[in-house]
């Protein structure tokens, strides 16, 4: 595709929070795609667990964290 020429992720991690349904998930797709390595951060295990495995069914390498971000101690985990 033309936009993966355009928009080339490959090398670069991306870390999405909220990433596990919605626009968060969508996102972390699209950065995927784009060659991006993927974390993704969410407070619900089953719905982190069921998005990690709809991105690596696409090819995409990506891996998940449980953590509650309006707790600073988890956020700051996460750095």
């Amino acid at each position: 595709m033309i936009i993966n020429k355009l928009f080339d992720l490959t090398g670069k991690t991306a870390l999405i929070t909220g990433g596990s349904s919605g626009l968060g998930e969508a996102i972390a797709t699209a950065l995927g795609l784009s060659g991006a390595k993927i974390a993704i951060a969410a407070r619900r295990e089953e719905q982190l667990n069921g998005a990690i495995g709809r991105l690596t069914d696409q090819g995409i390498d990506a891996c998940s964290f449980v953590a509650n971000l309006s707790d600073l101690e988890q956020s700051s985990e996460l750095a």
